[in-house]
């Protein structure tokens, strides 16, 4: 777990990417979904937090913002999300080579920057959910998180959040990226 964190924190510091140690387990609900229960969280909302490592936590947070320069978004791996994601940005050609986490139920978090015209537009804004392209999309930005990598063990087995690409960060598309469905 130590190596795998350390080798994942040194991408993010290279990257001078904030992130933050926290624990995180992941249950089952009711449906028998599994679902991630954090503790440890920092304060990150209106704040500007620095990046902290702690190797007795088994996970880490990466804050978004116009603080950061940083907006994400979540793809989930539902309802065939990645693939009708993925012919969307081919079709738009939207540039998904940026920074990108899987996460444990093998969705993505992409992260981008922003130009100044992009900040300013958004300067209010916070999250969507599940809005963009009407699919299990959700977009975050002002006062808001991603997990970022992590090391779990549950039920005999090991989930990450893994970083699977290790690029610059690039800008973000279009703004109508964000808040317009098609």
């Amino acid at each position: 777990m130590k190596a795998f964190l350390k080798e994942q924190n040194k991408i993010l510091d290279d990257l001078k990417i904030v992130h933050h140690s926290i624990n995180l387990n992941l249950i089952r609900n009711k449906e028998n979904l599994i679902k991630k229960k954090p503790s440890g969280f920092p304060n990150y909302k209106n704040v500007e937090l620095e990046t902290f490592i702690d190797y007795k936590y088994n996970g880490s947070i990466i804050p978004l913002g116009e603080i950061y320069n940083l907006i994400g978004i979540d793809v989930d791996n539902k309802q065939d999300t990645i693939n009708k994601y993925n012919i969307i940005c081919e079709d738009q050609e939207i540039n998904m080579d940026t920074l990108t986490v899987e996460t444990v139920n093998k969705g993505y978090h992409y992260y981008y920057k922003l130009t100044k015209k992009q900040k300013d537009k958004l300067k209010n804004f916070n999250s969507s959910n599940d809005m963009l392209y009407n699919l299990k999309i959700d977009v975050k930005y002002n006062n808001q998180c991603f997990f970022g990598p992590s090391y779990i063990s549950f039920e005999e087995d090991i989930y990450k959040y893994n970083i699977i690409n290790y690029t610059e960060i690039a800008l973000l598309p279009c703004l109508q990226f964000c808040y317009k469905p098609i």
